[in-house]
């Protein structure tokens, strides 16, 4: 008979756009083959609706329960949570009902899953904390740590304040848990420079490849693509450094064009699509069906420290990915080499001068990344890693 697991977290998971929700999905397919998964979560009315719930099913999650979470709840949140010294990223979530709604529902000898720092503080009481799991993903602060280098005052002082209670913050959650999982190595060393807990590992980043099918690639396509959620500040940043600093050369001497995909602002949509040569395309219901007369997938991220799923992405549909070194080293080292570095403008036109001239990329090589791909970020390694702990 299988135990129940609760898998708590402040976001919904429909619909399925960005990588956070990418990596609960994953999460949801392979706990649910070995738990009744019940998914607790903050959220609204429409996470209630016939899709969500058709949705979930075929998640494998057995029970779903949405505690309502508004305006009035993140005022409260901030107020009281700055006033407990919380980090923001933890206050604004800390004022709910969820955790009520769990103390009903738990019985001794559940396990309870927390998904994100900002999940803890619904989590944090004794009898809930006895068989606790946290899925941290990765280091907030670590991330900060970067992004205040690219912003000014007051923001720069703002984010380095929130940084040092959030790495505070990150180590009492590991310390509470059972088993904290991270999924770079280079996090959990982060992490452990500031911590002697042990109980501290790395869990892959995994995702379902089932609908990526390499598409049909040639040299003489004309097409480039970034794949992201545009509204996240370091996806923003990036596309924008690329659209004002490196796109109207590539454009105006290769005669290429840029189409974006993914979640994005009326505004920021507005913005992009000011430049002569990007089509902004917004959110897909299929990235298959939407790949044609693609050159080569673009991740110009220059403020994040994980793992960029657009990457495993491009490699699966068998296109020739361009990345920023920061971007690139986030991901598995045998991946690496069909991966091209470009931080530069003379890196970017290097590359494209290879890829156009039939120097760089071969078919065989672009099908065998997208093979390898699906083994090292496979749901079953994620799977193995996690289930050596919870069983």
């Amino acid at each position: 008979m299988k135990k129940n697991l609760f898998f708590v977290s402040t976001r919904a998971v429909y619909p399925p756009y960005g990588g956070d929700k990418a990596r609960v999905m994953s999460l949801l397919k392979v706990l649910s083959v070995h738990f009744n998964v019940h998914f607790i979560h903050l959220g609204n009315s429409s996470d209630e609706d016939i899709n969500t719930k058709e949705f979930l099913k075929n998640l494998g999650v057995t029970n779903h329960t949405v505690v309502k979470y508004n305006y009035y709840h993140l005022l409260k949140g901030l107020i009281l949570g700055t006033i407990k010294g919380l980090p923001l990223q933890v206050a604004l979530y800390s004022k709910t009902k969820l955790r009520d709604n769990l103390l009903c529902l738990y019985n001794s000898g559940d396990i309870v899953y927390g998904h994100l720092v900002r999940s803890i503080p619904h989590i944090d009481c004794d009898i809930l904390k006895k068989n606790l799991y946290f899925e941290m993903t990765d280091t907030i602060s670590r991330n900060y740590s970067v992004l205040k280098k690219f912003l000014l005052p007051p923001l720069n002082f703002l984010i380095h304040y929130e940084e040092k209670m959030l790495i505070n913050y990150e180590i009492y959650c590991a310390q509470i848990s059972k088993q904290t999982f991270l999924v770079s190595e280079n996090d959990i060393k982060y992490l452990k420079s500031f911590t002697s807990t042990k109980n501290i590992s790395t869990t892959p980043l995994s995702l379902d490849f089932s609908d990526r099918k390499p598409i049909s690639w040639s040299q003489h396509s004309k097409t480039i693509l970034i794949i992201a959620n545009f509204n996240s500040i370091q996806n923003y940043k990036g596309t924008l450094h690329f659209i004002n600093d490196i796109f109207p050369f590539l454009r105006d001497n290769y005669n290429l064009q840029l189409k974006l995909i993914g979640n994005i602002s009326k505004k920021y949509k507005n913005k992009f699509n000011r430049t002569r040569g990007v089509s902004v395309v917004g959110r897909v219901e299929s990235l298959s069906t939407s790949l044609k007369d693609i050159l080569c997938g673009v991740c110009p991220i220059q403020i994040s420290a994980g793992t960029q799923n657009k990457i495993l992405d491009y490699i699966s549909f068998g296109i020739p990915v361009l990345a920023t070194s920061r971007s690139k080293n986030a991901i598995d080292v045998s991946l690496r080499k069909y991966i091209y570095k470009c931080d530069r403008i003379n890196e970017y036109i290097n590359v494209f001068n290879q890829i156009i001239n039939h120097d760089l990329v071969r078919n065989s090589d672009l099908l065998s990344a997208s093979i390898k791909v699906r083994d090292i970020y496979s749901l079953k390694r994620l799977e193995t890693s996690i289930m050596k702990f919870l069983t």
